[in-house]
């Protein structure tokens, strides 16, 4: 089993991909949290009980899509879903864009809230197994610095793209463009190989 120092982890590659990758669903999620029922209301049309209801159903999603992640998680190649659930992203960000209906804000919901769900045990189940349980809580730790700044950029690049163009449709679909390009981070986020440890001779 891998048994990384958090020095160690973050002289790889993998780390700082898989935090990219991270950062960059987060900054989708972040900004969609603050900004749906706004953009529901004034973009799609919706009544404020009627974008609670979607929000609900996305939040419902994506708990449900939780249990399945562990599932995913023991049966298929890891990096490749999630970089199938990071387009899954992709697709809900231009669909939400251009929704005018409520049937289509919900059907962003299911996917968006599907996406999310699967991908969060994913990416900290890559991370257990490139970098080990020992320093397991120290390295995501470390990673957190990285990818909180996503998910706290998000939300106000969003609302600075709401406020040059005064509407969400810019906003969402640049957002489906990080999330598409994050993608490729994980792909090339392969397993690090253990560095050699220095051993004392006898004292």
């Amino acid at each position: 089993e891998p048994d990384f120092t958090v020095r160690q982890a973050l002289r790889t590659p993998a780390f700082w991909l898989l935090s990219i990758t991270h950062s960059a669903a987060l900054f989708v999620v972040g900004a969609v949290m603050l900004h749906q029922i706004p953009h529901m209301v004034h973009g799609v049309g919706l009544s404020t009980e009627e974008a609670a209801g979607v929000v609900t159903v996305l939040l419902g999603v994506q708990v449900s899509f939780q249990f399945l992640g562990g599932f995913v998680s023991n049966r298929f190649n890891k990096r490749l879903s999630i970089f199938a659930c990071m387009w899954i992203h992709t697709l809900a960000m231009i669909l939400f864009a251009f929704a005018d209906s409520a049937t289509e804000a919900l059907i962003f919901a299911a996917l968006h809230g599907m996406a999310w769900g699967i991908r969060g045990p994913l990416i900290n189940a890559v991370r257990a197994d490139y970098f080990g349980r020992r320093s397991f809580a120290r390295v995501t730790g470390a990673a957190s610095l990285i990818i909180m700044i996503g998910m706290m950029t998000g939300p106000l690049f969003a609302g600075f793209l709401y406020d040059q163009y005064g509407n969400y449709q810019t906003a969402f679909l640049t957002l489906a463009g990080v999330t598409a390009l994050g993608s490729f981070a994980v792909l090339f986020a392969r397993q690090p190989r253990m560095p050699h440890r220095k051993h004392r001779g006898p004292v």
